[in-house]
């Protein structure tokens, strides 16, 4: 998804660069932050353009100082010159952001904070995150089909179109998915069988296919019971005359 918008976020990458790239510039920055009643140590994380989660921090920040730029680019010459300046093929770089990279940043952030909020649940290390999965992995199908269909923003359509490519190569096909996954959701109380069947039919899969799919995970349901019953139950011990006697000898000096 990243790709398709990759002009807009280098754009912004580039002024974020620019305000790392010498403390100098990084003080001229918070200049005008403060200019706009804005924290004087204003700052942006820089991002790792091969980790998603980096560029969204980056974008998420970055947006709050959109006038800060704005400003820069109208009244800075050290930073309209940094966009002037031409690599070793004679390319000027991206940027500065116009409007229209703002927008199409601030429609990206909105998708991909649910991402990263799933992300962050289920990497918790203090609480139980195998119930979570298929509640998360289904809304997001959902959200993503649902911006599919929306004609309003064709460049973000784009976008999802490319994410579900890759969502279907490891969730297309919910019946090889492992069923740890649906055992979990189903012995969570809050959720049971019926509405793994509903997510089903919400998530728009055929009919006879999730007849056929819940009815195994029901027996998969049953097999680990049947399992765990063995596994725990009580062993059996044989009482013997000298383990009586000794019990009895017990209680007797207990008593005294």
């Amino acid at each position: 998804g990243l790709k398709d918008l990759y002009s807009s976020i280098e754009c912004i990458r580039n002024c974020v660069k620019f305000i790392h790239s010498s403390p100098a510039r990084l003080d001229k920055f918070r200049v005008y932050a403060i200019m706009f009643k804005m924290d004087q140590m204003s700052n942006i994380p820089m991002d790792v353009p091969t980790r998603w989660n980096s560029t969204y921090k980056m974008l998420e920040c970055s947006g709050k100082y959109k006038k800060v730029f704005d400003r820069m680019a109208d009244e800075s010459a050290p930073f309209v010159s940094y966009f002037n300046e031409k690599d070793k093929d004679g390319l000027k770089r991206v940027g500065p952001p116009n409007d229209d990279d703002w927008e199409k940043s601030k429609d990206f952030v909105h998708f991909l904070k649910k991402n990263y909020d799933v992300t962050l649940s289920l990497s918790a290390t203090k609480s139980c995150t195998s119930p979570l999965m298929f509640v998360v992995v289904s809304d997001l199908l959902i959200d993503i089909e649902m911006k599919i269909n929306d004609d309003g923003n064709p460049i973000l359509q784009n976008v999802e179109k490319s994410m579900k490519v890759k969502w279907d190569k490891y969730w297309g096909n919910f019946e090889s998915v492992n069923k740890m996954i649906y055992v979990a959701h189903v012995l969570n109380p809050r959720y049971k069988l019926e509405l793994l069947q509903i997510s089903f039919e919400d998530m728009g899969k055929d009919s006879h296919a999730i007849k056929n799919i819940v009815h195994e995970i029901k027996e998969c349901v049953l097999k680990l019971y049947n399992e765990y019953k063995g596994v725990n139950e009580p062993a059996r011990i044989s009482i013997t005359k000298e383990t009586t006697s000794k019990a009895v000898s017990y209680t007797h000096l207990r008593a005294h």
